[in-house]
């Protein structure tokens, strides 16, 4: 269940950069063309719409006014994106630390250096295993 409110999540957040860029393609207009017609910045432009920097409340109320939306619908895109990139930053490491007997320890050890792999690997490929094996039944 979680997995899809996370794909639904991910469906849903769009970098505020990502939509400006769109809507300027849409319109037919370059990002220095919309910087000047908005009264922006080209670099501030193309920090938000390029590098995915995080917009400035005077940026969204530029981007409300040359679009007609409220410079609030830009800043709450923008609270959001942030969220939901932070949570996907902080979810998924991809580091794993755990406390385990000394026993366990050695036995992983010693398997790990008869198939000439870091234990770290051998860890990595039983859990996987066990893993694939449990979704399957």
């Amino acid at each position: 269940m979680r997995q899809n409110a996370r794909e639904l999540d991910a469906a849903l957040v769009t970098a505020p950069g990502e939509s400006i860029s769109e809507e300027l393609r849409h319109r037919g207009l370059t990002l220095e063309e919309f910087a000047t017609r908005a009264g922006v910045p080209t670099e501030e432009a193309e920090g938000v719409v390029l590098r995915g920097e995080p917009m400035s409340e005077a940026f969204a109320g530029a981007v409300g006014r040359f679009f007609g939306t409220s410079a609030g619908m830009w800043i709450e895109m923008e609270r959001r994106y942030r969220e939901f990139a932070d949570r996907q930053a902080r979810s998924y490491s991809g580091n794993i630390a755990f406390r385990g007997p000394k026993d366990l320890h050695r036995r992983l050890t010693e398997m790990a250096e008869s198939e000439g792999i870091s234990v770290n690997q051998l860890v990595l490929y039983l859990v996987t295993d066990a893993l694939a094996r449990r979704e399957a039944s």
